[in-house]
Order: structure tokens, then sequence, then C-alpha cells
């Protein structure tokens, strides 16, 4: 027995797939999920560790949230001569966005000292005064963004931000590294940079950004056993098509610091052998 399906049926079956198939192309062209897996394959053809969607518990909601990628990379400082090594653990907490609608930075002149605390506020540089501090990629830009308004719709950025920063914190006071030495970057990664612009400070004219800038705020939390603490945060927002640049930055700016500074810490080791009679030799690698 042969049953005919009517030709009207047919087209409204056609339609609800059609339909159906929008919604998920929608899904991918305005989520953040296909940035999240092309900077996991940037990561890892650039020598990163990219960990893909890692929870983490909440120091705002006390619940379990995602972050998109924690990206880690270990760089070496070498003493050959004793046979010692240390290492520098990077990882940048990175939340991918697509921002549907206009938002609008608001830009201050940069606290210079401010952002080179932020930089130093790790084991290895907390008690430097390095002179190449300076050259921190912090500091690149005159100007921040301190504050921003969505023209309308929902606050991405606001959304965006605290993933990066909440989850770093949670990695921060719970979570042993093996390395000793840890760096922790957030970063915001954004689709494109279409509806994003900025005003500048004490005067009326807006214009449209294009390339990647910092964010930063001031935040204030607090811990289960632990009085509330206020702390100056830099968040870098990175574009998509500007993000390998931005890693190559790093590299050669933060990393280089950070090296140094560990091969100082060698040297005074190694110094300290050599009064005793020993010679010693370091490289970089």
């Amino acid at each position: 027995m042969e049953f005919l399906v009517s030709k009207p049926f047919q087209l409204r079956i056609m339609s609800d797939e059609l339909q159906m198939e929008e919604k998920i192309q929608k899904i991918i062209d305005e989520g953040g999920d296909q940035i999240q897996y092309d900077l996991a394959k940037i990561l890892e053809e650039n020598g990163w560790n990219a960990q893909i969607s890692p929870y983490y518990k909440d120091i705002a909601t006390d619940k379990s949230r995602e972050i998109d990628i924690i990206a880690r990379k270990e760089f070496l400082v070498k003493d050959d001569f004793y046979n010692q090594s240390e290492r520098v653990l990077v990882r940048l907490f990175i939340e991918c966005k697509y921002i549907k609608n206009q938002v609008l930075f608001y830009f201050v002149k940069k606290d210079k000292k401010k952002a080179t605390d932020f930089f130093r506020d790790n084991h290895l540089l907390r008690n430097e005064e390095y002179l190449d501090l300076q050259k921190n990629h912090y500091l690149k830009d005159e100007e921040v963004a301190k504050t921003w308004r969505p023209v309308e719709g929902r606050d991405d950025v606001y959304d965006a931000w605290t993933q990066s920063v909440h989850s770093m914190i949670y990695y921060q006071k719970n979570l042993n590294e093996k390395i000793r030495y840890v760096y922790d970057l957030p970063v915001v990664v954004l689709k494109n940079l279409d509806n994003i612009f900025r005003k500048e400070d004490g005067t009326i004219s807006f214009s449209k950004i294009t390339s990647n800038f910092q964010l930063e705020i001031d935040y204030s939390y607090s811990l289960p056993g632990s009085l509330g603490e206020l702390k100056t945060y830099y968040i870098d927002m990175v574009s998509f098509d500007n993000f390998l640049p931005f890693l190559k930055e790093i590299e050669e700016t933060d990393v280089l610091i950070l090296k140094r500074e560990l091969g100082e810490k060698l040297f005074l080791r190694g110094r300290q052998s050599r009064e005793q009679g020993d010679g010693y030799h370091f490289e970089f690698i």
C-alpha cells in the first residue's frame, strides 16, 4: 500500500527543516563556540595547551560555571652548568564573545603604576623592582576603557569579563600548579569589533574601535573566611583577527621580563655556589 503525501505537506516539512537550519546557523554565527574552537587550534599550533570549557566555582554565586578556554604554556630558563632549571607557567583565562548590539566604551588616561602593579602581582615579580617592568604589554597604550554602555539589549561585556576574572581568581586560590612561578592574564576575545565604539575623555565625540584595547576594572570580592579585597584588574579585549599578534606580543614583552627575572634568581643562586669555589653558567631557552 502506498501513501501519497500532499504537496502542501511536503512544502511545510521543507519549510520547517529550513527554519531549523537557519536557527542552527544563527547559533554558529552569533555564538562564541566556533571562535572557541578556532582559538584552541591557533593556541595549539603555537605551542600552547588549550583546555576547552573547564568548570570552576563562581566567587559571586557559589555555583559552577565554565570558562571558554584556559590556555597554558611553559617557558624554561636553564642552568646547564649545574644541571638545574626553573619554569614560568603562563595562563590565559579566555572568554569568547560575539557582541551583537553596539557598545560604547568610555576611555580615560591609564594609571601606569596601577597597570604595572597588576603585571607584578605574581610570585616571581611581586617583590622585585626590575627596570624592564616598564616594557610590559599593559603599558603599550596611553588610555584604557573604564566604563561602557550597551546602546540596547543585554550587557555582554559584563558577562565576558566576569567569566574571565572569576575563573582566574578561582584557579589562583584553589589549584596548585606543579610549577612554582605562574603568570595569569584575563582575556576576552571578540568575534569582531564591528559594534564596538569609544568615547574620548573630556569630549562629546566617539569613534569606532579598530584594534585591541584593555578594560580597567576596580573590583571587590570576598572569599569564605576572609575579608573583602579591592583590586584593579586589566582585561585584554582582543579581536579574533588580532589574537595571534596578541600572543606574540605577550611572549615578546611580559614573558621576556619574567624569564630575565628568573634568570637573575638563577644567577644569584649560582653566585652563592661560586663563592664556595664553583663555576657558573646559565642561558635562556
